[in-house]
């Protein structure tokens, strides 16, 4: 019993570790990212906000101007703290609005979107001494479940207190420009 309380108090006293952000660069607005209120900064074009939000940073990129601005996918990496690097997908920010990053990203999810209906069937055999046989079968109608499939080239882990690059190159009419940032994982 004491075991069991001392594990209990360790796992209430230490909670699940919490994560929040530095940006390291542009030096120019390396910064505190924190989870109570965004961090706004402007590289002209572009608008940055950031915060964290249940231990992941989040960054919107707002597009201001009334121009389209693309962001070209095929040029633009992330680099994870394992070294990988991980493509960005192309996006283009219509104006006047924004588009979202969430690092590190989440995966996708197997949804029920819809009834069904389900038939099984079990048998069962055994006796006192509490071994036993068992058979099962089950079936369902319907198409109940849509399956979500995404490639995991998008998908990455980041563990600890460490590094992620990122570099987005845009293209707004024929000006073709990049943004480098240098994030770090800080342990609260």
């Amino acid at each position: 019993m004491k075991t069991l309380v001392s594990l209990l108090t360790i796992l209430f006293l230490t909670g699940c570790a919490k994560y929040e952000y530095d940006l390291i660069r542009p030096e120019a607005h390396a910064r505190h990212i924190g989870s109570k209120s965004a961090e706004v900064f402007t590289i002209d074009p572009l608008e940055y906000h950031l915060q964290t939000a249940e231990s992941r940073l989040v960054m919107l990129v707002y597009n201001h101007t009334e121009t389209p601005v693309e962001l070209l996918g095929g040029k633009s990496y992330l680099v994870t703290p394992a070294g990988e690097s991980k493509p960005l997908r192309n996006v283009t920010i219509a104006p006047g609005s924004f588009i979202k990053f969430i690092m590190p990203p989440f995966r996708p999810r197997v949804e029920r979107v819809g009834p069904s209906i389900g038939f099984g069937f079990g048998m069962s055999s055994g006796g006192h001494s509490g071994s036993g046989v068992g058979v099962g079968v089950g079936s369902g109608i319907g198409d109940d479940y849509y399956t979500y499939t995404e490639d995991s080239a998008f998908f990455w882990q980041w563990s600890g207190e460490t590094d992620v690059r990122l570099n987005i190159t845009y293209k707004q009419g024929e000006q073709v420009f990049s943004n480098e940032f240098v994030f770090h994982r800080v342990k609260m």
